[in-house]
């Protein structure tokens, strides 16, 4: 729920070599033909390819486990309930885009300096590198759930080399590590494919073994759809009134986050105009949550309240259908993990040039690849920093439910809030525009609040060893 593909690389080389229109459009309704033009184009079809690959990812492990928390309708309500924002605040963006394209706002954060100057926008860069040092961390720890059950099956269980710790700091070491001192991140791009086949792979994986049964990590056996589907409705939570609801928000949150990539996609769409690129959203948008509801609900009735924040981690280590789900899994999180240290490491750089400018020392050489020391020293940091987190962290929840109920919060909620207020000033129906960007506000306050809240507790518990691992 990763945010992790070719589309922020797309988003921050936007940001330095996109060559658009500067003029001002005003329009007088949310969305209004109003085209701007532009020289690299991308048609409807592969604008919507890049909105899903800006969401799929990692995140589609932990929906079983968040419908699990929140129940089976609870779940997929609160889904289509963080959906319907999400898409709301990709409009949003896109608009202020719009009304903002003068300033050479062509990603996020240069929207966010566009419109509200450089002081708010480096609350915005420094979210970015926290944001994209979060789900650097998250992807290792879905390396290390990945490889340790295959190491185990493949070797001794008990041996040094099958130990969780070991086998994330050999794996991030050796593999991605090398990734990471690229300097054009250009050569990852393939690895998008794999990442979109592979969550096809892993959802037509779970309903299979929801239909059938199969075999869980303890050696027992699951029920069948097909025939035990009275027992398994029966044992179904439907919806669960309770703190452990708010639980699955950030992780939906995390999974629909593509708001980084949002503008430069924008940018990118041939004869653009809101209207079209609400197409865009709505058919990428979609076509996640028809994945991620199908894997949730299929993964839930497989292990109901026993089901695991990876879901994976359920099943027959044994099992090869599975195996190769999870050696696919970790080589998406291997290569997706390089993007967003990029982006991090651009976040970074670009924090680095802002505060050298302020107190009168200007940095010579602006981007972090045309100077060695500043590129390595931030490459080095970053990573071995996220390495040292990860091999202690337990689960990938620890992380996505917090960064969840932070970062893609702010991403999807605040931002898109203050967007809607200010942008408010150019509509005749100002207090309705005022209105939704209060609205997101504090929507995003409850949602970040609680659920940061119930996460903070929790991993506290999990430290205490009194937290448990599942919903039963």
């Amino acid at each position: 729920v990763m945010v992790q593909e070719r589309t922020f690389h797309d988003s921050f080389d936007s940001s330095i070599n996109a060559d658009v229109d500067t003029r001002k459009y005003e329009t007088t309704n949310l969305l209004e033909d109003t085209v701007v033009e532009k020289k690299t184009t991308s048609g409807l079809f592969g604008s919507t390819f890049n909105i899903s690959n800006a969401v799929l990812g990692g995140g589609i492990l932990s929906f079983p486990y968040a419908f699990a928390e929140a129940g089976l309708v609870g779940g997929i309500t609160a889904t289509i309930f963080l959906l319907l924002f999400a898409f709301g605040a990709l409009i949003t963006i896109v608009i202020t885009s719009d009304y903002y394209a003068k300033d050479g706002a062509n990603s996020y954060q240069s929207l966010v300096r566009s419109v509200y100057g450089l002081k708010v926008e480096m609350i915005m860069i420094i979210s970015i590198a926290v944001y994209g040092f979060g789900g650097c961390v998250t992807f290792l720890v879905i390396i290390g759930d990945q490889l340790v059950p295959v190491v185990q099956y493949l070797g001794d269980a008990d041996a040094w080399y099958a130990d969780r710790k070991f086998i994330i700091f050999i794996s991030g070491l050796i593999f991605v590590f090398p990734l990471c001192l690229l300097k054009r991140i250009s050569l990852l791009g393939y690895s998008s494919f794999l990442a979109i086949v592979m969550v096809y792979y892993f959802t037509c994986m779970l309903v299979a073994f929801a239909l059938k049964g199969t075999t869980d990590s303890n050696g027992e056996e699951t029920l069948s759809l097909l025939t035990d589907y009275s027992t398994i409705f029966s044992e179904t939570t439907w919806w669960n009134v309770s703190a452990e609801f708010f639980q699955c928000a950030p992780i939906i949150c995390f999974a629909f986050q593509c708001h980084l990539s949002s503008v430069p996609i924008y940018n990118e769409l041939s004869n653009r105009t809101p209207k079209r690129m609400s197409i865009v959203c709505a058919a990428g948008l979609t076509n996640c949550l028809i994945l991620y509801t199908i894997a949730g609900a299929a993964g839930y009735w497989t292990f109901l309240c026993a089901t695991e924040s990876d879901v994976l981690v359920n099943y027959d280590t044994s099992n090869t259908w599975v195996i190769v789900c999870r050696v696919g899994m970790g080589l998406v999180a291997g290569f997706s993990y390089p993007i967003l240290n990029f982006v991090s490491r651009l976040a970074c750089n670009d924090f680095m040039v802002r505060i050298a400018t302020a107190v009168g020392s200007p940095l010579e050489k602006s981007q972090a690849e045309e100077s060695n020391l500043r590129f390595y020293s931030i490459t080095i940091l970053f990573f071995f920093s996220s390495l040292l987190i990860a091999m202690f962290v337990p689960n990938v929840n620890a992380v996505i439910s917090l960064i969840g109920s932070v970062f893609a919060t702010l991403f999807i909620f605040g931002f898109p809030g203050c967007f809607l207020i200010t942008i408010a000033k150019f509509k005749e129906n100002k207090l309705l525009y005022k209105g939704l960007g209060a609205l997101y506000i504090i929507v995003g306050l409850v949602v970040g609040g609680v659920s940061l809240t119930i996460s903070l507790y929790n991993d506290v518990e999990a430290v205490l060893g009194n937290a448990p691992t599942t919903a039963c």
